[in-house]
């Protein structure tokens, strides 16, 4: 596909259930974005992992997830990229895309000051 498909503000791509014979009228490609989220949450991909919080049981954000350190290789940094391209898409489109970052997190990527109160 094209790159320019991206930029639809309707979706971002054509997802085609096999064996469900769902026409993609949204649902399918909500359902798409819905499953790269979750799958971001969890160990198979090592993207992301569980802020020091949730590892200690102390504070707030236990429930949520940082970029893993570890990852850094060339890689890595592209998987990166394409997570905040998906992010994007997901934007532009208007669908939900339930990532469970903290502030620190969450706020650089929208353009605000992180403070104090994000690093609690």
């Amino acid at each position: 596909g094209s790159p320019s498909r991206l930029r639809n503000q309707s979706t971002g791509w054509t997802v085609r259930l096999v064996g469900e014979g769902a026409e993609d009228a949204g649902g399918p490609y909500r359902e798409s974005l819905h499953m790269l989220a979750c799958d971001l949450h969890t160990e198979t991909l090592g993207l992301f992992v569980r802020c020091p919080n949730a590892v200690h049981g102390l504070g707030f954000n236990r429930e949520t997830f940082v970029p893993n350190p570890s990852r850094t290789s060339p890689r890595d940094l592209k998987l990166f990229e394409f997570v905040g391209k998906v992010m994007g898409v997901a934007m532009r489109t208007c669908v939900p895309f339930p990532v469970l970052f903290p502030s620190i997190v969450w706020k650089p990527l929208v353009g605000m000051e992180v403070d104090r109160s994000d690093v609690d």
